[in-house]
């Protein structure tokens, strides 16, 4: 688990490369069961077809200029979509028109990023007077 982590974590394309060859060299004897099939297949081979294949989606190193904000999982996304829900259900009690969703998202998303805005504006006044 250890190398395999290391492939995840790795910084570069090359440093990715060296860890995978050492991560291939330690399961290349070791065979899973795959899905529902009581059929044994090698571990080297799951890893090659299915995470090396979309290595972009998964390695450091490929996301890193992506703006997670220092996330490496769906977590934060997932928690705004579960606030998202709670807020919709806490106003609706029963099913909402597809108007009235759409309308109260767009309001709920509005004064998010006008939140957003305002604390951006307090820290810039706040550090324009500071740098003065």
């Amino acid at each position: 688990m250890d190398k395999f982590k290391k492939c995840l974590y790795s910084q570069s394309y090359e440093e990715y490369e060296e860890q995978k060859k050492e991560f291939l060299e330690i399961c290349k004897s070791v065979q899973v069961i795959v899905g529902t099939k009581d059929k044994y297949t090698s571990l080297k081979e799951q890893f090659l077809k299915n995470w090396d294949s979309c290595k972009e989606m998964w390695v450091h190193f490929f996301k890193k200029h992506l703006p997670l904000m220092g996330d490496t999982t769906t977590n934060r996304i997932e928690r705004s979509f579960w606030t998202l829900k709670q807020y919709l259900q806490t106003k609706y009690h029963s099913l909402p028109t597809v108007y009235l969703c759409i309308k109260e998202i767009i309001n709920y998303i509005d004064s998010r990023i006008n939140n957003k805005l305002t604390r951006n504006k307090k820290f810039l006044k706040l550090w324009i007077l500071i740098s003065k």
